[in-house]
């Protein structure tokens, strides 16, 4: 009941007591950013934002997830995962992170 007091207060849905262990897993499995290949300041994305209606169910679903960075000078899940605003989302996250990574990873050096 407190939960659902807070969420109703807040208009914010709490985290699962099993988001510290799921993210954790995540960051083993994908260890570094999905968008530009940095290993360091990692976030995991929810690819669909479990407090929205259609992604309620999702906020502990591998499939949902993707590793961004908070990296100065380039914040991958700011811009990638968020389009630069913290109150949208992308829902062509995963296809638009691939494809820089590979400009990234294919790039001309002078």
């Amino acid at each position: 009941m407190f939960k659902a007091l807070m969420e109703w207060m807040t208009g914010v849905k709490p985290r699962s007591p099993k988001w510290p262990a799921t993210r954790k897993a995540h960051l083993i499995k994908n260890p570094t950013c999905a968008a530009c290949g940095t290993k360091t300041n990692l976030e995991v994305h929810h690819c669909m934002p479990f407090h929205c209606p259609e992604g309620e169910e999702l906020e502990l679903v591998e499939s949902n997830l993707i590793t961004l960075c908070e990296s100065s000078g380039h914040n991958c899940h700011l811009i990638f995962g968020h389009l630069l605003s913290w109150k949208s989302y992308n829902p062509d996250v995963r296809s638009d992170a691939a494809i820089y990574l590979n400009k990234v990873e294919n790039r001309s050096i002078c």
